[in-house]
């Protein structure tokens, strides 16, 4: 079995011997306990400060209480496909109940990222378009957005559904999830905030693109500048913001949580406020990693071609 391996634009063959594919094996497996061991000790961190899972657990300093705890984590992981355990409100966690749970929370995250991609450069095209006294007043909206909460977007509007169905009896939207899967406000109003940043980073991205000598040279080619833009700097301006998508999916996440409780969605986040067993947690830090090494590797790969065609 041979690899080729490119350095300063030569190829070269190299063996891999069974040899190097133990060492490689070796240290996969190697890396894989370890992040599953950090997990766990992430998991039964609580029990670092407290004696125990009862209500009247003293508070304090128990490292004892802490290994223990994050072995029986290791040990709940192995077997926890075959248990069934009330861990709150009489809700039995299962693997069953968590993949429901887990595809629902996952499937309005993702969601709501594609929106804020899809948004971000639809309004940086509206915004190239834009004169330079409107591009000043765009941003300062942007600003303005930035600055109020999420929580205070979300109650205006729930409030706005609210007042719309008291004064008019239309039912514009469902607005929590009581017994039924509510998608579209909750995914509306997870992806204001990444919509926000990715699109200050974008306007951003697209005035130093702006400045940039291959947009004179181009337009000296006799190249319009809408071709310009949509060929070259709208292409710049989308992987560069792929870059931030590992920092925008963890700010999504924690405001999923938010999310999940202000419309009443029994959801997979509130398994990391409510559950009181490790394995529980511990596999739940595990799905929420998923999607964000799939994101990262994926968007990595894409970057990479981007940077081989160049070459």
């Amino acid at each position: 079995m041979v690899a080729l391996f490119k350095a300063k634009g030569v190829f070269k063959i190299e063996k891999i011997t069974p040899v190097h594919v133990l060492k490689l094996t070796f240290i996969s497996i190697v890396k894989l306990m370890v992040m599953i061991i950090s997990i766990c000790s992430i998991a039964s961190l609580p029990y670092l400060l407290t004696s125990s899972k009862m209500e009247e657990a003293a508070v304090g300093f128990f490292p004892v209480n802490y290994v223990q705890e994050i072995a029986a984590a290791l040990i709940g992981l192995l077997s926890f496909y075959d248990r069934e355990e009330t861990t709150f409100r009489g809700v039995h966690i299962d693997m069953g109940y968590m993949l429901e749970a887990y595809q629902y929370s996952m499937s309005i995250l993702l969601m709501s990222l594609g929106i804020a991609f899809v948004v971000v450069l639809i309004f940086t095209y509206l915004y190239h378009l834009l004169t330079n006294r409107m591009k000043k007043f765009a941003k300062w909206i942007l600003v303005f957005l930035d600055c109020i909460p999420d929580v205070i977007l979300i109650l205006i509007f729930q409030l706005s559904v609210i007042l719309l169905y008291k004064e008019t009896g239309f039912k514009l939207l469902k607005l929590y999830g009581i017994g039924n899967d509510v998608y579209l406000l909750p995914v509306i109003c997870l992806s204001i905030t990444p919509t926000v940043l990715l699109l200050k980073i974008s306007l951003r991205i697209h005035d130093d693109e702006q400045r940039k000598e291959y947009i004179d040279f181009a337009l000296s080619k006799g190249l319009s500048r809408q071709y310009v833009f949509l060929i070259h700097v709208l292409r710049n301006i989308f992987f560069s913001i792929t870059n931030h998508v590992g920092l925008i999916y963890w700010m999504m996440l924690s405001g999923l949580i938010v999310i999940e409780y202000l419309f009443v969605i029994q959801g997979f986040t509130m398994i990391l406020y409510r559950a009181n067993d490790s394995s529980i947690l511990a596999i739940a830090i595990m799905l929420f990693l998923i999607p964000y090494v799939l994101l990262q590797g994926v968007f990595s790969q894409i970057n990479k071609r981007r940077v081989n065609d160049e070459n």
